[in-house]
């Protein structure tokens, strides 16, 4: 206190100014460390929401597809055995099937079989409306299939409320898909039993989804999330095993527009053999945040995840979705604030 009576007028001036810019600056800092917290949190609170909104909207999707199976087996074009193995033009089954695929444009192939596993009837148009060739499929057997045989022996995917009927497979390379229209056939097989009028079991219907509607949802969201701000995300959907089935890298698209399949990643990948902190604990049903070491990437990431948990009476296929964001890259309003804070400062002191 001695030293400060002591100073003149000038230094006393001096220290006081000093003071006075520091002690806004202190202030501005402990407010720049609270703001930071909370737009942190807020953040990575966002993310972990969005992979939440992605499982859902996949769900309410997958809903609708369980349903789509049983409904085509109520038209009765299905039952009539004149309609069986008759793909001719006219034939009623046929064009319900044609009109099912060019109606719905998911359902690249369906067909209908008999208990045995032998091909009643399939469709004879793409989406589109032009002309595949199908007719090869009359020699095709499909008993071995576990959608078929699940599906007519009332093994179904089941959910809430009796909600039943269905049989979904797991995601998969058909190699028929493939053959008819030269892509790599990747599709989820919806299968369900046919019954006539009078309840007895005729057939068993199989709609043959593209995995696209799932990887178009993801694709979607990832334009949301790049507009937000955030660069690169990468997005991710693993079975209930934690194998890989969507890795959605716009780098590789088609010229057509649809996502190119990385087949030494999808359906070979899996993220809780790799141990991933995220993957380990989707799988159990949790949602949340994770931020450390990608065994993936091989850097630090922010990592949000989410257990889908189905939609309405639908209790889903047990996936998860994964999402990876650089940190930096994640953290950009954060740290456009420190900046912003620091020439306010320069500017007081």
């Amino acid at each position: 206190m001695s030293f400060f009576k002591n100073l003149g007028i000038k230094g006393k001036l001096a220290i006081v100014l000093m003071v006075a810019g520091i002690l806004p600056a202190l202030a501005i800092d402990v407010a720049l460390i609270q703001k930071k917290e909370v737009i942190e949190k807020g953040f990575v609170t966002n993310l972990r929401e969005q992979a939440v909104g992605m499982g859902d909207i996949i769900d309410r999707n997958l809903f609708e597809r369980y349903g789509d199976v049983q409904a085509f087996g109520y038209n009765t074009a299905a039952h009539d055995s004149a309609n069986w193995r008759n793909p001719v033009a006219g034939n009623p089954l046929v064009t319900a099937m044609n009109n099912y695929t060019r109606a719905y444009g998911l359902y690249p192939l369906m067909l209908l079989l008999d208990l045995d596993g032998n091909v009643l009837a399939t469709n004879t148009i793409d989406a589109k409306g032009n002309a595949v060739e199908t007719d090869f499929l009359y020699k095709e057997n499909f008993s071995d299939n576990l959608w078929f045989s699940s599906a007519r022996d009332g093994k179904f995917s089941q959910g809430r409320n009796g909600f039943t009927g269905t049989y979904i497979g797991n995601p998969e390379r058909n190699k028929l898909v493939a053959q008819i229209y030269g892509d790599d056939g990747y599709v989820i097989p919806f299968a369900a039993p046919v019954n006539n009028t009078q309840g007895e079991t005729v057939g068993v219907w199989v709609n043959f989804a593209e995995m696209k509607l799932v990887e178009d949802i993801i694709g979607t969201a990832r334009q949301q999330i790049i507009d937000a701000g955030i660069q690169e995300p990468d997005l991710m959907i693993i079975d209930s095993t934690g194998t890989v089935l969507v890795d959605y890298d716009p780098a590789g698209m088609n010229e057509d527009g649809t996502l190119k399949h990385d087949w030494e990643n999808l359906l070979v990948k899996n993220f809780v053999d790799m141990k991933l902190e995220p993957a380990l604990e989707a799988v159990k049903g949790e949602k949340g945040i994770w931020k450390g070491y990608s065994p993936d990437s091989g850097q630090e990431d922010i990592f949000a995840y989410a257990h889908m948990n189905g939609a309405y009476d639908y209790t889903g296929l047990g996936w998860s979705v994964i999402m990876s964001v650089d940190p930096k890259d994640a953290l950009h309003a954060v740290n456009a604030l420190e900046h912003d804070m620091l020439w306010i400062q320069l500017g007081i002191t």
